[in-house]
């Protein structure tokens, strides 16, 4: 039957090698119920060596006194580095606790990538929240723009209307213009008497090419405004397409914020979570 001392011997002297694969950042110390037989001290600096007592509280005092294992987190403040403190008890045949063995392993890199989950959390509620309002906006945009593209087109068959309108007084005018024709005429007939209806007749024509002048002109600026109205249109058309597809690339934008905040989060949960 092998006693305390022997046990504690082998554990001792297997140490090197639990360092060799544990490698030189950890701290691992070895101690019977009262203070240390082995310790190196690797980036966790604990002021400790051999022959010296393990601290009340510490985690080899927990494991001797409850013979359970301790595993404990323990913050920057404490030593200067964060380190998770890894104690488990050492046994005899007959399941008395005759020692411990005891690990620090530094989190450095847990803690920093607890921070970066942290800050990008933080940096994706603002890019969230200002997706979103893009997303908002884009869409009144677009809004709007179909809004305006309804109104152009309305302007439009507006405009188709004026020129039936146009086309009628141009009809009007050229049977004026006949009428003050067949006018003159029959005043000619008439010689003397009819001097004073000849007049009249001028007048009528006279009026009449005025007519078909003013309406050459109106509808060479309707048929300019037809273009423009026409080339608005199609720009409004244009911009509906655009804000339409700006919309709909925003709220892609706000998903794929929203699967970066699950990633972040599943990485902060995995910076919190040691599986020892």
């Amino acid at each position: 039957m092998e006693d305390s001392g022997s046990i504690l011997d082998t554990v001792v002297a297997a140490a090197k090698y639990f360092l060799e694969a544990l490698g030189k950042n950890v701290t691992l110390a070895v101690a019977d119920r009262e203070k240390y037989l082995f310790y190196f001290e690797g980036v966790v600096k604990l002021g400790l060596g051999v022959g010296k007592k393990f601290r009340e509280g510490s985690a080899s005092d927990r494991v001797i006194r409850t013979g359970q294992r301790s595993v404990v987190l323990i913050p920057e403040e404490k030593y200067g580095v964060p380190f998770l403190a890894i104690a488990s008890p050492i046994k005899n045949e007959r399941g008395e606790v005759v020692g411990c063995i005891a690990i620090s392993i530094p989190t450095i890199k847990q803690e920093e990538l607890k921070k970066m989950a942290a800050e990008l959390e933080s940096y994706c509620g603002g890019l969230s929240s200002s997706a979103a309002e893009m997303a908002a906006s884009a869409q009144q945009i677009a809004n709007n723009n179909v809004k305006l593209a309804q109104n152009a087109q309305s302007v439009r068959e507006n405009i188709q209307n004026l020129d039936s309108v146009l086309s009628l007084i141009q009809e009007v005018a050229e049977q004026t213009h006949l009428l003050g024709l067949n006018a003159a005429i029959e005043a000619a007939r008439a010689g003397e008497q009819g001097r004073g209806f000849s007049v009249v007749a001028d007048e009528i024509r006279k009026m009449a090419a005025k007519t078909r002048s003013s309406v050459k002109d109106s509808a060479g600026m309707l048929e300019n405004i037809k273009k423009n109205i026409l080339d608005i249109t199609r720009m409004i058309e244009e911009m509906v397409a655009s804000s339409q597809e700006q919309a709909a690339e925003s709220e892609e934008i706000s998903a794929l914020i929203a699967e970066l905040e699950k990633m972040i989060g599943k990485m902060r949960k995995m910076a919190t979570e040691y599986d020892f």
